[in-house]
């Protein structure tokens, strides 16, 4: 597949591999991530009008990623972005952490090739496995000039979304996204699409550093004890998610903790449990509108991708309402 030199009719295509059910075999111990890119290219069939070309980043199932890994996988994306004989890039990933990997990658990139992620809810060496057309769809889709400008996307049974606010909502399904803008259904090689016009996005610049953030997600539920935030903090976290109930809701006792962290110069982002709908910060009595007086920073973005965007904010020096800012958008 690999080639020096691109024949000026073709649209050569960067797939990443990294692992996850689409590479997975069963093991004595289990389904674990085995195969290379190489061979999810060979078992995909693939348009003969693409110059396909491969680079192995890792072979790990997502839920074993840490922001290390996944700041590895980013910095492949972003360096095959710079090239400039690649039109198009797909990894392949694991579903677990996607929608957290594709939104770092959506975050710190400026770049307006398109990037689709792409994988597997069934193993390779299970009957019918849905990795093989996954991929080959998603690296035409990659080719496609009009995507360009659209960000980092992922793609699964037909159904193309945009990686911010994409969440995993399904163990099993096909289409195991939901959530996120939808760009376009695909379907035979003709893309229906959904959304025309490139959506703003999110931007903080790419430290490497973001590996050595410790940003911790607290989930706030009747009886939760905000005291395990402090827990944290003793054990080496520098900022922190919580998850809140309704519109960014916590018990009162949560205030004066918060506070103690926000004073300490720890950042605090409130985000909410609920998959749909605006966290608008109205209640008070360890609601959302007092934590928000009291130096909490809002997020529209679920926890899991708010606390991405935390880690790569401290990482890149933001602070205040700088901070503020990037969450308002």
């Amino acid at each position: 597949m690999e080639s020096l030199d691109k024949e000026v009719s073709l649209r050569r295509i960067a797939v990443l591999g990294t692992g996850g059910t689409i590479a997975s075999r069963a093991t004595d111990q289990g389904v674990v991530a085995a195969d290379s890119v190489e061979m999810l290219i060979d078992a995909a069939t693939l348009p003969g009008d693409l110059d396909v070309v491969t680079r192995e980043v890792l072979t790990i199932g997502s839920y074993a990623l840490t922001l290390t890994e996944q700041a590895t996988i980013v910095e492949s994306i972003l360096a095959a972005q710079a090239d400039p004989e690649i039109d198009g890039i797909v990894v392949t990933h694991g579903t677990d952490a996607m929608e957290e990997t594709a939104f770092l990658a959506d975050l710190v990139s400026t770049n307006s090739t398109p990037v689709v992620f792409t994988g597997a809810q069934r193993a390779a060496d299970l009957p019918s496995p849905d990795g093989p057309g996954n991929l080959a769809e998603a690296i035409e889709l990659a080719a496609r000039e009009e995507l360009s400008g659209h960000g980092v996307m992922i793609y699964f049974a037909g159904l193309l979304l945009g990686a911010r606010g994409s969440r995993k909502t399904h163990t099993t399904a096909p289409r195991p996204f939901s959530g996120g803008r939808v760009i376009g259904e695909y379907y035979n090689g003709t893309l229906v699409p959904r959304a025309a016009t490139p959506r703003r996005r999110m931007h903080v610049p790419y430290h490497p550093e973001i590996a050595d953030q410790r940003v911790d997600l607290h989930i706030a539920y009747p009886g939760s004890d905000p005291r395990l935030l402090r827990g944290a903090r003793d054990h080496g976290a520098g900022a922190f998610v919580v998850a809140g109930m309704g519109m960014g809701n916590t018990h009162p006792d949560y205030v004066p903790v918060i506070a103690e962290l926000v004073d300490a110069g720890l950042p605090v982002v409130v985000s909410s449990r609920v998959a749909h709908g605006p966290l608008i910060p109205t209640y008070g009595n360890g609601g959302a509108g007092e934590l928000q007086g009291i130096g909490v920073v809002v997020s529209q973005l679920d926890p899991y991708q708010s606390r991405i965007a935390l880690a790569a904010a401290r990482a890149a020096g933001y602070t205040g309402a700088e901070l503020t800012k990037l969450f308002e958008n």
